[in-house]
């Protein structure tokens, strides 16, 4: 109920927040109080992207060459006639003035009749008209050309540009009018001059108004083609003077407007900014370009602002509550990043600019109002689960300990010290107070000892601690240094003194309440890291699992014994395990039933992976026992099983081996005894047939025994090339017995390495006394020394009767030998050679080789010594 109650608090604690949030965005919707961010943005995802500028469009500039070359402004309609009659000659496409002509000129009455005359003649020219108020306080009134123009232009249209509250240009009005929105604009008229099915971008109402109120309709927004100059632009001057080539001028759209300094109607635009405005005729080219590229930009309607804004801040209100804090601040930052390339998209994929800014703002404001949620709902929780820490049971000594006075505990500690690192004696001090008196004459230390801190001197080692003054007295130097860094090592005794940290006042509330809950959590945590610990050192493996069997522990054995990654054993069935490897008398499944159903203790055994492994299985019954889950250890007993089959070999061996040439003695001595034989030779030599027999039997075994014993740390220096030399001197006398020539060829003369030489002769002896004794008489022994890779190499080939197929993948195994051979051993001689080369880091190989014969190949390792 309680959990029922806190969650209803805390959605309507997120559903007020969410109302807030939607409240603010609409406010900001509403009174467009962001409006200037939201141009801000426009201009700047403007600039990312270009408009592509219309290939017809072309500007004729009055510039200040113009001005310079043809007088002052306003020039006589003459020079607008033949300049009409240039472009007429070129064959141009149609023509905008971006000129007033409201009055005659005053000069020359028959130059507008010859500026009317050319209008007619070219076909495709378009006049502006103006409307604005004649003289101060009165009405609007339509600026009109002279009749005669209007008689022969293809069209009037109005020059009027948009300025938002910034001051900037970024559209206009496709049509207006006082009382009725009926003049196109400029780039209007040509567009669908040029293009006569262009579709407006926008659709055209405008509802009913008074005659003289100017009515607007149809605006749209520029995506300008860069900034000014882009547009391709000649001098009047030029092309009144046949300067530029006819073709540049064929078939274009002409604009024909004002660009020098201080001359015309210059505008602000995103492109440009205030400080290089743009000149009213290249602004209205843009805006041709725009429309018969079908790349005007149109603002959402209202109701799509409201829509897309809303679903924007469900985003926090949905997300946040779900998220970590510390995750909060980087999904913010990625969530306003993302409406501004929404907004990018948006703008050049659809041609559609939706204002972010009451996104963004409502965006920004997620974050304090769940921040603010969030530190008031965790003041709460700390405050409840402080109370709850401070019961938890921590890990502590008996009450009985606790109990003893300050000086008896570190009575105990110091004798515990000392027992456990073997002192000769060791002493406590309180003070003056002597409470341990060491009675071995030392001398103390001839400088202040540091506080809480081991110091060595002479044969004894010393601490101070507080008033505690502790001194340990060695025996000897036996692992001194190790015992000396075990001390250095031990807090336990410096801490027996010391009180428990105080935790410090804060002044700010929730820093004192996490100070508060930390030190709480800190002693909770002590005593689970050292259960943890403890579990995870453990010597065997150890999986815990929950009632159904499913992992929800291991420690490192598990992994490293089944091959399995820890955190992908975590939350599998036990059973997934365990079921390829098979108990030993039953079933993983009947084994769990009786331990996670009857709670029973079942113990089995199995093999993996080369391991001996036993398994113990334990339940755990919870509080309550619905928590009722599975302990298993899993111990590692291949060494123990090793050591078995090992001892039932060696009695295998002592039973039938050395017991065989002992019975038979026994059985000569007795038959000798009891006169059934006589003692002549064939007797004595089948005696010392026997006994040698037995003594080599017994000489293998003791070899064997210290090549597995065999301690590198007592190696010494020995030349292997000398060591091979004196094993074949010492077969040479069983070699003659064969009539076996011995060919003995070495590339190095010497090869130095750390060893035990007499261990090593002995391996070699062992090797050649086999080539001898299964090669034929008369036979042959090659042995070759050579350098690989500046390790030795030693080859040792015959011609007998080689190695049957089964056994060469056991050869090297005890007990391993050629059963229907006269002449096999005891089946140890190549297991000592192979325990032997492998305690130098050696290695030894059979070589593949059709019979007859055999080649041993050993390697051993260089060292610094080789030569």
């Amino acid at each position: 109920m309680r959990r029922f109650f806190q969650s209803t608090r805390q959605d309507t604690e997120q559903l007020l927040s969410s109302f807030f949030l939607i409240a603010l965005v609409s406010l900001v919707i509403y009174s467009g109080v962001a409006e200037r961010l939201n141009l801000v943005i426009y201009d700047s995802l403007l600039k990312i992207s270009p408009a592509p500028v219309a290939d017809e469009a072309v500007i004729i500039a009055i510039d200040q060459k113009s001005l310079t070359a043809l007088g002052q402004w306003p020039w006589p309609r003459q020079i607008h006639a033949e300049l009409l009659h240039k472009l007429k000659d070129s064959a141009s496409g149609p023509v905008a003035f971006d000129i007033l002509f409201t009055e005659p000129d005053s000069h020359d009455q028959t130059s507008d009749i010859r500026f009317a005359t050319a209008i007619a003649q070219h076909g495709n020219v378009f006049l502006p008209v103006h409307v604005f108020p004649q003289y101060f306080s009165s009405t609007l009134t339509e600026i009109l050309p002279l009749p005669d123009l209007i008689a022969n232009a293809a069209g009037i249209a109005h020059v009027h540009v948009e300025l938002d509250q910034d001051g900037i240009a970024r559209g206009l009005y496709l049509k207006e009018g006082i009382g009725s929105p009926y003049w196109p604009a400029l780039s209007l008229a040509l567009a669908m001059h040029v293009n006569h099915d262009l579709k407006l971008p926008v659709p055209l109402n405008a509802s009913a108004v008074p005659a003289y109120v100017m009515v607007r309709a149809g605006y749209i927004q520029i995506p300008f083609v860069g900034v000014s100059g882009t547009i391709p632009a000649f001098s009047y001057i030029d092309v009144l003077n046949g300067t530029i080539p006819a073709a540049s001028l064929a078939g274009k759209t002409i604009f024909i407007g004002a660009t020098a300094a201080g001359f015309g109607d210059v505008l602000p635009t995103p492109v440009s900014g205030l400080s290089a405005p743009m000149p009213g005729v290249e602004f209205h080219a843009n805006a041709y370009s725009a429309l018969v590229n079908s790349a005007t930009i149109n603002r959402l309607p209202t109701y799509w602002i409201y829509l897309l804004t809303y679903a924007l801040i469900l985003i926090p209100i949905l997300l946040f509550p779900r998220i970590s804090p510390g995750k909060s601040l980087p999904i913010l930052l990625s969530g306003v990043t993302g409406i501004v390339i929404f907004c990018y998209l948006l703008l050049f994929a659809e041609k559609l600019w939706f204002p972010p800014a009451a996104a963004l703002s409502g965006m920004l404001a997620s974050y304090p109002a769940w921040s603010w949620q969030r530190l008031k709902q965790m003041d709460s929780y700390l405050s409840k689960e402080l109370t709850k820490l401070q019961n938890e049971p921590v890990m502590h000594r008996s009450d009985d300990w606790q109990a003893l006075p300050e000086i008896q505990k570190m009575t105990h500690e110091v004798n515990t010290l000392a027992l456990l690192l073997d002192t000769r004696d060791c002493r406590l001090t309180y003070g003056k107070e002597v409470i341990l008196d060491s009675q071995t004459p030392t001398s103390l230390p001839s400088k202040p000892l540091p506080q809480n801190q081991w110091y060595h001197f002479s044969d004894s080692s010393w601490l101070q601690s507080g008033k505690y003054c502790i001194a340990l007295f060695w025996k000897d130097g036996t692992n001194l240094d190790k015992k000396r860094q075990f001390l250095h090592r031990q807090t336990g005794l410096t801490s027996t003194t010391a009180l428990p940290p105080s935790i410090p006042a804060l002044h700010e509330r929730m820093a004192d309440r996490i100070a508060q809950v930390q030190a709480a959590v800190t002693k909770v945590r002590e005593m689970r890291e050292f259960i943890f610990q403890t579990f995870r050192n453990m010597p065997d493996g150890i999986i815990v699992t929950n009632t159904r069997g499913q992992i929800i522990f291991v420690n490192g054995h598990v992994g490293s014994w089944f091959s399995i990654d820890e955190n992908a054993i975590l939350g599998r069935s036990v059973l997934t395990l365990l079921e390829t490897h098979q108990p030993d008398h039953s079933n993983w499944q009947h084994l769990l039933q009786k331990v996670l159903i009857e709670h029973r203790p079942v113990q089995t055994s199995s093999s993996t992976q080369g391991r001996e492994l036993m398994f113990s299985f334990e339940s755990i019954i919870g509080q309550p026992e619905s928590e009722t889950g599975m302990i298993v250890n899993i111990s590692d007993i291949t060494l123990l099983r090793q050591q078995q089959r090992e001892k039932e070999n060696l009695i295998n061996f002592l039973s039938h081996d050395v017991r065989a040439p002992l019975a038979a003695q026994a059985l000569v001595l007795e038959q000798l005894v009891q006169k059934e034989r006589e003692p002549d030779s064939e007797t004595l030599a089948l005696l010392v047939k026997q006994n040698t027999r037995s003594l080599s039997l017994a000489e293998q075994f003791v070899q064997l025994s210290r090549a597995q014993h065999l301690d590198a740390n007592k190696f010494y220096d020995l030349d292997l090339v000398q060591v091979l030399e004196n094993a074949i001197d010492e077969v040479d006398l069983q070699a003659s017995s064969k009539n076996c020539d011995i060919l003995f060829h070495t590339q190095p003369e010497s090869f130095w390495i750390k060893g035990d030489a007499e261990l090593l002769e002995r391996a070699f002896i062992n090797l050649l006394s086999n080539a001898i004794k299964f090669n034929p008489v008369g036979g042959w022994i090659k042995v070759h020394c050579s350098l690989d890779a500046q390790d030795l190499s030693i080859t040792i080939e015959d011609c007998g009767s080689g190695i049957s197929q089964d056994l060469q993948t056991r050869l090297f195994e005890p007990f391993q030998r050629e059963r229907n051979s006269q002449a096999a051993g005891s089946g140890l001689g190549l297991t000592f050679v192979h325990t032997t080369l492998e305690k130098h880091q050696g290695k030894i190989s059979l070589i593949p080789k059709a019979p007859p014969g055999t080649i041993f190949r050993v390697w051993l390792p260089a060292t610094q010594f080789s030569t």
